[in-house]
């Protein structure tokens, strides 16, 4: 039996995540000038959730084109429908990249605000260059995989002329990105035990990083999943139809993370409302001496040494 179209699921998946993201950093945004702590991160974040619009806007255009058809069907309507769901499918790949790369980048730089030691910022600051370096290479190969770049989508129009690389390339360039993005996500997660190992919060605010911890969690999940999807795509029986679990997994994965974010700075909020555990939460640390790393933790009286 041939299975439906995904077209109408990848639409209200992405429409429901985009809500759900808009709810986080709105949140986020609000806290954060509650606080008189908005920064350039917090403009960084609202980047994200407008380049995530964007993705979703670019799935809507795709899925009405045929992502998430089976591709027989849209062949028998014409090359040209096909050529335009590739299009999207194209777009789509390098605004993820961009979009995961800005997001990741700016979990880090939230976590460099908590750092208490030069290596925490060191292998911080390791993982914003890497996020940039695997980003930039990825898009740059997302780009220039065929000549002229419109033969990307078109390769399959009798009028098309120009030339592709090996597509099982891409596939591997995608895995490269998945590693990459997993193994920063598994940093992320285990960064704020280590910069709280000193710090015996109360049960309320412990959920609340236990919260973060289980939310990236599920977000490498989506990410190994991925993998999987991107593994069936390489196959190519069934391209427009196999995309759908790909842009499916990777749009749960980024919104996952785009959640993290929102939730890190709502501890101004948090006291703001007079939630119990975080009256006198400021953060979670502040550095008040840069050559003895002596630090003061806010719900703490006494100073101590790291």
């Amino acid at each position: 039996m041939v299975a439906p179209s995904k077209a109408p699921e990848i639409i209200a998946v992405g429409i429901a995540f985009l809500v759900i993201n808009t709810l986080s950093i709105g949140t986020r945004t609000y806290s954060q000038i509650v606080a008189k702590k908005f920064n350039f991160n917090d403009v960084g974040m609202i980047l994200v959730l407008g380049i995530f619009a964007v993705l979703v806007a670019l799935l809507i255009l795709g899925a009405q084109s045929g992502i998430g058809q089976h591709t027989v069907a849209v062949l028998q309507l014409g090359v040209k429908n096909v050529s335009d769901s590739l299009k999207w499918v194209f777009f789509l790949e390098f605004f993820y990249v961009f979009l995961t790369t800005v997001m990741k980048a700016s979990i880090a730089t939230t976590f460099l605000q908590w750092a208490t030691t030069r290596t925490q910022k060191w292998v911080l600051w390791g993982s914003i260059v890497v996020d940039f370096a695997i980003g930039a290479v990825v898009s740059v190969y997302t780009i220039l995989q065929c000549t002229p770049i419109d033969y990307s989508w078109r390769r399959l129009d009798p009028t098309a002329k120009g030339i592709c690389r090996d597509p099982n390339e891409i596939i591997k360039v995608g895995y490269a990105l998945c590693i990459v993005t997993v193994t920063l996500d598994m940093l992320f997660l285990t960064m704020p035990f280590i910069m709280l190992k000193h710090y015996k919060p109360n049960p309320r605010v412990k959920m609340y990083i236990y919260g973060i911890v289980g939310i990236g969690i599920l977000a490498s999940v989506a990410n190994f999943i991925r993998i999987a999807a991107l593994a069936k795509l390489g196959t190519y029986k069934d391209a427009l139809f196999d995309a759908a679990d790909v842009f499916l997994w990777s749009f749960l994965e980024v919104s996952l993370g785009i959640t993290v974010a929102g939730i890190l700075e709502l501890s101004p909020l948090m006291q703001r409302l007079g939630v119990k555990g975080f009256e006198n939460v400021e953060g979670s640390f502040k550095e008040i001496d840069d050559d003895t790393h002596r630090l003061v933790i806010i719900s703490r009286p006494k100073a101590f040494d790291v």
